[in-house]
């Protein structure tokens, strides 16, 4: 991709405008290298402007995820809101992840809440999915309200995600302020049927009306999924649309998964719409998510469990490289939330082959709370 880029700046009459920040180049595992980016900032035919004003994160956490990142160069990054300080808090849980997790959801979250927090201003960020078992467990347990376990119950794909919109406007309906835009689900579905070669004209009220009124009928949060799933086919043709898109055959494929999974002793057995509406996120759920996923992504408070070292950094970051990557998607992490960041750590974990490791916690922890209590003296 960055020689694409470079052969078109080179090769046509192509003007290219670049954003990006060396700094959240967390994508090693797929060739993604911040190298890339600092070279085209370098090159003699670009005009470098360099952004020092953070206009998400509280000043305390641009200095906390400073540290961590440890750059060779300071970068300086001053906050616009200069009216909120921003809170770290450190949380030792001796018993391991599952004693974190069930801190979340019975301590950290309701008290957050109590302070007039939404839930969806609140995420959850962990290292890799077998945390996302113990977390959510807990949160179920807890009954609290959350969108995660998105590796686990069916692809995330532009399709999957129209499909938990539409469930999101049924569910909120006719309260959809706060939902997605009725629109964006009417030119996507209008879309998907032109691809199947189906005669619509977007242009017609009388499409928009037909598409509102099959959802408005569809409004019912309390039926079961699977239920409403075969509602959605009967009125909107969504399967036979499906089939006849060979650009697309993995949308029928995920569709069929879903359904599937709403089955008896499926992952989806159980779920009612409404259920099913939250796990893309909602004003009123927390956000469950890995890491890596929380990219491009911001909250007013951001809760990071599992810190251990042989985790985060793990424990083939052997290199300088390596562990720079990890550094960043520490920096990353911390640097979705707007005025609190929660880092929990037990100085120990089990892997997924339940050996356990007792490395202490993250040196990024101990950086930061060293660097902390030196600013404090």
């Amino acid at each position: 991709l960055h020689l694409i880029v470079r052969l078109l700046m080179r090769n046509t009459g192509i003007e290219v405008f670049a954003v990006g920040d060396p700094d959240q180049s967390i994508y090693g595992f797929t060739g993604a290298d911040p190298a890339h980016l600092q070279a085209l900032a370098k090159d003699s035919a670009v005009h470098r402007i360099d952004l020092d004003m953070n206009y998400r994160c509280a000043q305390r956490i641009i200095d906390g995820s400073q540290v961590v990142l440890a750059p060779e160069k300071p970068r300086h990054y001053k906050s616009a809101r200069d009216r909120v300080a921003g809170d770290l808090f450190f949380i030792k849980c001796p018993n391991g992840l599952a004693e974190q997790a069930d801190v979340i959801a019975t301590q950290i979250i309701p008290d957050l809440q109590k302070n007039g927090i939404a839930s969806g201003e609140i995420a959850i960020l962990y290292i890799d999915r077998w945390d996302q078992l113990v977390l959510g467990k807990a949160l179920n347990d807890a009954g609290v309200s959350y969108a995660g376990e998105r590796d686990q119950r069916y692809p995330r794909t532009p399709f999957t995600r129209w499909l938990e919109d539409v469930a999101s406007w049924c569910s909120l309906f006719p309260m959809t302020q706060d939902g997605p835009v009725l629109d964006d689900l009417f030119y996507f579905f209008m879309e998907m049927n032109i691809d199947a070669g189906i005669s619509v004209d977007p242009t017609q009220l009388s499409e928009r009306t037909k598409v509102f009124e099959s959802l408005e009928k569809l409004a019912t949060p309390g039926k079961p999924l699977g239920e409403w799933l075969a509602e959605l086919d009967s009125t909107l043709g969504l399967e036979k649309c499906l089939a006849s898109r060979p650009a697309h055959p993995d949308d029928l494929t995920d569709w069929a998964l879903i359904n599937r999974r709403c089955q008896d002793g499926e992952v989806l057995f159980g779920f009612t719409l409404d259920d099913f509406a939250c796990c893309g996120g909602r004003p009123d759920t927390i956000t469950l998510t890995t890491l890596h996923s929380s990219k491009g992504l911001e909250y007013k408070v951001v809760i990071m469990p599992g810190l251990e070292q042989g985790r985060l950094p793990g424990y083939a970051a052997n290199s300088a490289g390596a562990l720079a990557e990890a550094r960043r998607v520490f920096y990353v992490g911390m640097t979705r939330a707007k005025d609190i960041v929660y880092l929990l750590y037990s100085g120990w974990y089990k892997d997924r082959y339940n050996r356990t490791w007792s490395n202490g916690q993250s040196q990024f922890v101990s950086e930061l709370q060293a660097k902390m209590e030196s600013s404090s003296r």
